[in-house]
């Protein structure tokens, strides 16, 4: 049986408060959420809601098969297509959903579920026995961790490290800039405007002033993702990416997977890089730098082919299909490591939800003037029976 973490009412409304204080600061880094092409509020909107309504059941499943803190300590390191948005979102994106059915409920559109301090207590102890092992390093967030994230032991990043070659002059950068761009943009499309695909960690210290930031891309080729048809001829699944930068450049990596600096322009302080595949079993196999043109060429190709396939779906379709992106590929890391995706109901949306509020979110939230601002307190409280 699982190891559970007691956590008492006084102590789980503690936990809400810290998940507050957590979403807010990030949420001020983050980009808005509107995109010229994928209803991006609507999706997330929604999402939150059958992640309230379905991950509790879908991690349990896990717990059943591997101890939280067992799964944990497996998925760290590269290869896992694990990334710091995955613990983030664990609490984060049902908790929104909590706080929608309370308001849609308070609405008279839905109903709350009956048992909503019992999906707080497990969702909250899940994550607890989850990140703790996942990091390593003692902390449970990057904003605890003053923005650092560790997930790569010190043998893989002197394996990155080791075999780094020089990014020599503007020929050089300019090459190293266009492989790490087009890949992160690809990817941001493929994954309808998140960053799930694309994970960083990091700084690592490396001798003589030197530091490390550690990028991860994530199912490059046909996946999990239902329009990843297009990307058949991309020759890499995932890959990762060692970026070396010379002193003078500050790098802290946050709870959203996003790597911020000072100077803003990190790359211009890349010294050298290396490109790896992550294999089965821990195995780190060497990418040749004269492949980053064709990579980076198939990469394009999918990128224009999932464009085009992207405008000829409906809006209802863009809701549901980004809604997919959130609630199964923010499980997809979990269920695929134990072997058990195949056991759920991707389907969408939930019968609790179908008829009343699907229609508001896939027929288009009203238009906003400005961009909203996350509000404080953002999740509820719990008052206990």
């Amino acid at each position: 049986m699982p190891q559970t973490i007691p956590l008492d009412l006084e102590e789980l409304n503690r936990q809400v408060e810290f998940w507050d204080i957590l979403v807010s600061e990030n949420s001020k880094k983050r980009t808005g959420l509107t995109s010229g092409l994928i209803p991006v509020r609507e999706y997330t909107g929604y999402s939150g809601m059958e992640a309230w309504l379905r991950w509790p059941d879908i991690l349990a499943r896990c717990d059943e098969v591997l101890d939280a803190s067992e799964l944990g300590a497996k998925m760290r390191g590269p290869g896992t297509q694990t990334t710091n948005a995955h613990p983030f979102a664990l609490v984060c994106i049902p908790f929104g959903g909590w706080r929608a059915l309370e308001e849609l409920s308070a609405m008279g559109l839905t109903t709350q579920v009956d048992d909503v301090e019992d999906r707080v207590r497990f969702l909250m102890d899940y994550w607890i026995r989850w990140v703790e092992p996942w990091r390593g390093d003692g902390f449970r967030s990057c904003w605890d961790a003053a923005d650092t994230l560790r997930t790569c032991d010190p043998e893989i990043i002197s394996t990155l490290y080791e075999a780094a070659w020089p990014v020599d002059g503007d020929g050089g950068n300019r090459t190293a800039r266009r492989f790490v761009a087009g890949l992160q943009q690809y990817l941001f499309l493929l994954y309808l405007d998140t960053r799930l695909g694309t994970g960083d960690t990091g700084p690592y210290p490396l001798p003589n002033g030197r530091h490390m930031i550690v990028r991860e891309f994530s199912s490059l080729a046909q996946s999990w993702i239902p329009w990843s048809h297009v990307a058949a001829d991309v020759p890499y699944q995932n890959l990762v990416v060692g970026l070396v930068f010379r002193p003078g450049i500050h790098n802290r990596v946050n709870d959203l997977s996003t790597t911020f600096s000072v100077p803003a322009d990190n790359l211009a302080w890349l010294e050298a890089m290396s490109v790896f595949e992550p294999r089965p079993g821990g195995e780190l196999a060497p990418v040749d730098r004269e492949e980053m043109p064709e990579i980076l060429a198939t990469v394009k190709k999918a990128q224009a082919d999932a464009y085009r396939l992207m405008n000829t779906w409906t809006f209802e379709e863009k809701v549901r299909n980004g809604t997919h992106v959130y609630f199964r590929g923010l499980m997809w890391p979990f269920t695929n490591m134990l072997g058990i995706d195949h056991e759920f109901d991707w389907s969408l949306p939930h019968p609790h939800t179908a008829e009343t509020v699907w229609p508001i979110f896939a027929g288009g939230l009203p238009e906003q003037e400005d961009a909203e601002e996350v509000p404080f307190p953002m999740f509820p409280r719990l008052k206990g029976s």
